[in-house]
């Protein structure tokens, strides 16, 4: 397993590049696919549509830091080989493609079910605001805790169940010390409405609702 990683728009061979320091990193989470791309977002990459291409390398020499402190070999980086470009999304990728496959088999109705949650929550003052601090708080934890793209991951709002998607792919990140708000309890509150819904929580490692109501009679 390769402990650098590139984003380029083109394939490559097995042969040195330079490369651009800014496409560049030890996580491929922290790599800002806006400044490779604006046309790619979290969803063209769920549904497969994407032109990235996210390439394993190994430094042919000692790594630096550039003045934007941006990681930077003079000598170029040796291709490793090809990564999956869903590793972009995090250490959640495999649960974020699970759910949204399961998203798209959804029946109408469940969907309305789910919509009509949502608009509750949007009606209720107190409700709508400590929503949008949840929103907020998972986008503040992936840029500035797993260094991810802010701007990248904010269209994330197109998916259907965008949300419930960023709550996921920013679960790795809440902890008994939260930082920026972003704690269990707003992470809940995301995806509390996909739980409601459909019965099931987003994640395989989130209790469902009969566990959790088993829970609170002890």
């Amino acid at each position: 397993m390769t402990d650098w990683y590139m984003l380029r728009l083109t394939d490559v061979s097995r042969a040195r590049i330079i490369g651009n320091p800014a496409l560049t990193a030890r996580e491929p989470r922290a790599i800002p696919v806006t400044r490779c791309t604006s046309q790619v977002s979290p969803v063209d990459l769920l549904d497969g549509d994407s032109a990235l291409c996210l390439i394993g390398v190994e430094p042919s020499g000692t790594v630096c830091l550039n003045q934007d402190d941006e990681f930077f070999c003079p000598r170029g980086w040796m291709v490793a080989g090809p990564e999956p470009a869903q590793l972009l999304l995090g250490p959640q990728h495999q649960h974020l493609q699970a759910l949204h496959e399961s998203a798209q088999e959804i029946p109408d109705d469940l969907f309305v079910k789910y919509t009509e949650i949502v608009s509750g929550i949007q009606a209720d003052t107190e409700l709508r605001r400590s929503w949008n601090n949840a929103s907020r708080a998972a986008l503040a934890a992936l840029e500035l805790q797993g260094g991810a793209d802010g701007q990248w991951w904010q269209q994330i709002d197109s998916h259907p169940y965008g949300p419930v998607l960023l709550a996921v792919a920013a679960r790795d990140l809440t902890g008994p010390d939260p930082r920026h708000g972003w704690s269990r309890a707003a992470y809940e509150l995301l995806t509390g409405p996909w739980t409601a819904a459909f019965g099931l929580p987003p994640h395989p490692e989130d209790r469902p609702m009969t566990e959790e109501a088993d829970h609170g009679q002890h």
